[in-house]
């Protein structure tokens, strides 16, 4: 699939790029994703 193609080995280096932080900044990340989450859903 062509989405595979892009997607696949952009959620690797995600993947991989999250897990280098150690735990601190990895709940950061998620509390500020979550609020984008958020108010995007809020935007809806």
């Amino acid at each position: 699939m062509p989405s595979e193609a892009f997607f696949g080995p952009l959620i690797e280096r995600t993947t991989a790029l999250f897990a280098a932080h150690d735990e601190r900044e990895r709940a950061a990340i998620r509390h500020f994703l979550t609020g984008v989450r958020d108010a995007a859903a809020e935007g809806s």
